[in-house]
C-alpha cells in the first residue's frame, strides 16, 4: 500500500506544480507508447463532466484500482481534487483485489481483468455505488459476472488524448447498445467512418480517432472496431472486435482475440488466438454460431499467455 500512496502523492505534486500540463503515455496497443502532454485545463474539463454525471461532491469517496502512472489513475486523482472529495488509495492488483479498507465508495474505476476478483466478494459490490470499467474490452464472461451481480457498472470509451472517457454505456448482456456522450461532448464521423470527438471545453476541439463506428446521432454511437485492426479478406472488410463477439459463445470463459494474417489467395485472413490448451472441436463450435462462413477464422492458434501492454490491453499478434 505504501507504494501506491507514494505514486498518488507524486502525482499530486506534479498536479500542483506551475507546469500547465501533465506528461502521459498512450497505451501502446497499436504501436510503441508515445509521450504526450495533457493540458491541466483539459483534465479539469474531463473531471467536471464525470463529477456532474455521477453526482460527486465533497462528501464522496472514490478510488481507482489502477496506478496513477496510467491515465485512468491520473484522472481519478484529478476528480478528487476538483470535487474536493476523498480519494482512497487501493493497491492496483490484477487479481485478489483488496478493498476492505476502502469501502464504501461512490465510484470505483477498474480494468476488466480485475472483475472476477471484485465479483467474488459480495460484501464489496453491495457497498460500491458506481463501477467504471475501461482500458480494454470485456470478455463475455466478465460482462456476465457484472450483470449477474446487480452492480451499477459503466463501460467507458476514451483514450489518453481525451483525458479518459468521452462516452459511457451501462454494462448489459446486449453488446450492441450504443455509447452515450459525456456532458459537453458530441460526435461526428469522417470519410472513413471513424469517430471524431467534438467539444468546446477542450483545447483540441476536434479529436479524430481510428475507431470505426455506426453513428446514431451526435451523442450516440455503436462501436464496430479499430480501423487499423480491420482485415480485408477477398474484398470483405472484417472487424476483429465484431468477430470476437460472434465467436464468444463457442469459446466460453477463455481469453482470446482475432487478428489478421497475410494470405496469398485472399490478401489477408482472420486468425483466432486462444489462451491456454487446445479446445477439441472448437472450429465446429464456432461454425455453429456464425451464420456467414466468410466470417469464420481460417486458423486457430493456442498460446500459453496472450500478449498484453503494461496496462492490460491485448496486443493482437498472430
Amino acid at each position: 500500500m505504501a507504494e501506491i500512496t507514494e505514486k498518488i502523492e507524486s502525482f499530486r505534486k506534479e498536479w500542483e506544480s506551475e507546469t500547465p500540463y501533465i506528461l502521459a503515455h498512450t497505451s501502446g496497443s497499436t504501436g510503441k507508447p508515445k509521450e504526450i502532454r495533457l493540458p491541466k485545463s483539459d483534465m479539469i474539463a474531463s473531471a467536471k463532466a464525470t463529477i456532474e454525471l455521477f453526482g460527486l461532491n465533497s462528501g464522496s469517496r472514490i478510488a481507482a484500482a489502477l496506478s496513477p502512472e496510467f491515465i485512468a489513475g491520473k484522472m481519478m486523482c484529478v476528480r478528487a481534487q476538483v470535487a474536493r472529495c476523498t480519494l482512497v488509495a487501493v493497491e492496483p492488483a490484477r487479481q485478489n483485489l483488496n478493498l476492505d479498507a476502502a469501502l464504501p465508495l461512490n465510484l470505483l474505476a477498474i480494468v476488466p481483468t480485475q472483475i472476477p476478483s471484485l465479483m467474488a466478494r459480495r460484501d464489496y459490490t453491495e457497498r460500491i455505488s458506481n463501477l467504471l470499467v475501461g482500458g480494454s474490452a470485456m470478455t463475455r464472461a466478465q460482462r456476465e459476472l457484472l450483470v449477474d451481480s446487480g452492480i451499477r457498472a459503466w463501460e467507458s470509451y476514451g483514450m489518453t488524448e481525451s483525458c479518459s472517457h468521452v462516452a459511457l454505456r451501462r454494462v448489459s448482456r446486449d453488446e450492441s447498445l450504443p455509447f452515450e456522450a459525456m456532458p459537453g461532448i458530441s460526435f461526428e464521423t469522417d470519410d472513413r467512418g471513424c469517430l471524431c470527438v467534438k467539444s468546446e471545453n477542450f483545447s483540441w476541439e476536434l479529436l479524430r480517432t481510428n475507431d470505426c463506428v455506426e453513428l446514431l446521432d451526435e451523442h450516440h454511437f455503436i462501436f464496430k472496431g479499430r480501423a487499423d485492426n480491420a482485415i480485408v479478406s477477398g474484398g470483405l472488410k472484417l472487424h476483429p472486435e465484431e468477430l470476437e463477439k460472434e465467436y464468444a459463445p463457442a469459446i466460453g470463459e477463455r481469453e482470446f482475440y482475432v487478428c489478421g494474417r497475410p494470405d496469398d489467395t485472399w490478401g489477408a485472413v482472420a486468425v483466432l488466438v486462444v489462451e491456454g490448451g487446445k479446445i477439441e472441436g472448437l472450429d465446429k463450435k464456432i461454425a455453429s454460431v456464425v451464420d456467414d462462413r466468410r466470417r469464420l477464422p481460417k486458423a486457430i492458434i493456442y498460446k500459453e499467455k496472450l500478449p498484453r501492454t503494461a496496462n492490460g490491453k491485448l496486443i493482437r499478434t498472430c
